[in-house]
């Protein structure tokens, strides 16, 4: 059986372990994308992640995607791409690279919670995120990061 490989930018590629918020305004499409992606990285089932640079597979079913590119109001494609480049430097993993999702969990396990999400992400500021909740205590006693990220 061939193993799937999910396509996502460093920014999906974290947060969505943390995130149950529901973006309606960015339509249907992307929040059905966006509950398989999250259910996909929780579960830990069988396929890799490719750590894309720009917009990916969840991307392509937002409705700020426009042009192949972010147009959100709150961050257009160089400010996301400036957020998915600090992400990524916590990680440790260079853009281009496929990793399992148990290579994800050990690298979160190791740094969470990033600089960034104690410092400027908006998402952690208004409680729509439990990265910051989640302690890395936690985590690391939860193997798998959809234990933390419910308690």
């Amino acid at each position: 059986m061939q193993q799937r490989v999910l396509n996502l930018r460093p920014h999906h590629l974290y947060c969505e372990n943390f995130m149950d918020a529901a973006f309606p305004e960015r339509g249907p499409q992307f929040a059905e994308a966006s509950n398989k992606v999250r259910q996909m990285l929780r579960s830990g089932s069988n396929f890799s992640v490719s750590i894309t640079e720009g917009v990916d597979d969840l991307c392509q079913f937002c409705s700020h995607n426009r042009e192949n590119r972010c147009n959100h109001p709150d961050g257009d494609e160089e400010q996301v791409g400036k957020w998915d480049a600090l992400i990524l430097r916590e990680l440790s993993f260079p853009f281009g690279r496929r990793i399992t999702i148990e290579e994800l969990r050990t690298s979160i396990k190791d740094i969470h919670p990033l600089r960034l999400c104690r410092g400027k992400c908006r998402y952690s500021k208004n409680g729509l995120c439990s990265a910051l909740a989640v302690t890395t205590r936690e985590i690391r006693e939860n193997h798998q990061l959809a234990d933390g990220a419910r308690g």
